[in-house]
């Protein structure tokens, strides 16, 4: 059976200056690599990112249930990591449902190590309503994958 530390998703990779960081989830998202290059690297392995806090169902709480990141950017003026994260609320009816997805904002300034989610729950982007919807099918109203951010 998978432990709450295996990955759970894709991993994303983020070139800073001189390093490239590697995030993978599952719940939390965790620091799995700090290295020079992506072939020759040691594993970390380390949270840098959590869900909310509070009861399951509450949209206050839209990341209850986990925090994976999806992506993220390293601003080389500041130092700064801007990411996107798959929020998620496990607010299901009958086992026909998923749980309520949603994009939410995090930012480190500590070079990536951890992430902090300015002005939660003000950090929302893209939801869903706050209850399940039905579509007779398993899916949320936002798909059921996951979502791609672009730089313009």
């Amino acid at each position: 059976e998978p432990q709450a530390s295996w990955p759970d998703g894709l991993v994303v990779t983020v070139p800073t200056q001189h390093r490239v960081l590697m995030y993978s989830a599952n719940y939390f998202t965790y620091l799995i690599a700090n290295s020079t290059t992506l072939t020759n690297y040691t594993t970390i392995q380390r949270a840098a990112l959590g869900p909310g806090n509070g009861p399951a169902g509450q949209f206050a709480n839209f990341d209850a249930t986990g925090a994976w990141l999806q992506a993220a950017y390293y601003d080389n003026a500041t130092g700064k990591v801007f990411g996107w994260y798959h929020a998620e609320n496990d607010f299901t009816v009958d086992a026909s449902l998923h749980g309520i997805k949603s994009v939410a904002y995090c930012e480190s300034i500590d070079g990536g190590a951890t992430f902090h989610k300015p002005g939660y729950p003000g950090n929302l982007v893209l939801s869903q309503t706050n209850g399940p919807l039905h579509l007779g099918q398993n899916v949320s109203v936002i798909g059921n994958g996951d979502f791609s951010v672009v730089r313009s």
